[in-house]
């Protein structure tokens, strides 16, 4: 199995370059859905036949639910449209192997589908929508929500802090990757400072130099906490710096965001962090609102101009269905 593994991924790097020990197969016809009742659609040039779709239905059905016929009509639509998705991944794996004329065994494509879906977290259109995810997670009572850049440069560090320095008025001091509010300019005093410092403490358990980031806003003769945090110790991929404002107010410090933050502030939790998969489960839960079916369907066909996925009318509509 490893050496099977090492020759795939030999393969992968070297498909530019040279060819691998497995040949590639000859060009396969294009795939149609005009006429053929048989096939549910296709995924590039492969074929997603009606048999082996409902199949894996039938056999879904059958170990999760049994004979009870109540349990697989309440979740028919639901699993029917499950299998579809999973299907449609199974053939882009199994499309994108045979042009690098590398053979995949079923086990093989299982796992791979069980290591983006853990590595992913969410769908890559999700990802790319930060409107989508805010509405998403401010219905679910998520009170704070910020679309960030994962790994600003110092400039954009910069440029986030010139701003709101005009905006809040505050004093001219920056260091790179950290902004700092001046004690002796800002008017805030220790026993305020200690008191924020105490709060945040209390509230991110473990994180002892939170309080040493973060910019205070002046709002009328209130000042409310506005924490920067740098997570410099997370790996690069969760790696983000997280703007954390007031309850109920939203931002989007640097401009157009790439991710998702991972500190946010819950209805009744002053403050805690939340795992990105956690996100993701609250995002893929609420595609399936009525509220977003609109955007949804925008979404699926933006990701099937993309990938060359084309479906018979009757599943397209069961792709796009709405619980």
């Amino acid at each position: 199995m490893m050496q099977r593994s090492l020759k795939t991924y030999l393969c992968l790097i070297a498909s530019g370059l040279a060819s691998c020990a497995t040949p590639a197969a000859a060009p396969r016809p294009p795939c149609e859905i005009t006429g053929r009742p048989d096939r549910v659609g296709c995924v590039g040039n492969e074929p997603i036949t009606v048999s082996e779709y409902e199949a894996a239905v039938h056999d879904f059905l059958s170990v999760s639910f049994g004979s009870d016929p109540v349990a697989r009509a309440r979740h028919q639509n639901r699993t029917r449209r499950n299998i579809l998705e999973r299907t449609i991944e199974q053939k882009r794996i199994t499309v994108r192997a045979r042009d690098l004329g590398i053979q995949v065994s079923a086990q093989e494509i299982e796992d791979e589908l069980a290591r983006r879906a853990q590595n992913q977290g969410a769908d890559a259109f999700v990802l790319s929508d930060p409107e989508t995810i805010r509405r998403i997670l401010r219905r679910k009572r998520v009170l704070e929500v910020s679309i960030v850049d994962p790994d600003p440069s110092d400039e954009e560090v910069r440029a986030t802090y010139d701003r709101l320095k005009t905006q809040f008025q505050l004093p001219p001091r920056f260091e790179a990757g950290r902004i700092e509010v001046d004690l002796k300019t800002s008017g805030v005093s220790r026993p305020e400072l200690n008191g924020l410092a105490e709060g945040l403490r209390q509230a991110e358990t473990g994180r002892e130099n939170l309080a040493r980031e973060w910019v205070l806003a002046r709002t009328g003769s209130a000042y409310r906490p506005r924490v920067w945090l740098e997570l410099k110790a997370w790996p690069r991929e969760m790696r983000q710096s997280i703007l954390a404002l007031a309850p109920g107010e939203v931002s989007d410090p640097i401009g157009a965001g790439r991710r998702i933050q991972v500190v946010m502030l819950w209805d009744k939790v002053p403050m805690r962090q939340l795992e990105f998969a956690e996100v993701s489960a609250l995002i893929r839960k609420d595609l399936r609102d009525q509220a977003l079916a609109r955007e949804k369907r925008e979404a699926l066909r933006r990701i099937e101009a993309q990938i060359g996925v084309l479906l018979q009318p009757s599943y397209r509509r069961l792709l796009e269905a709405d619980d």
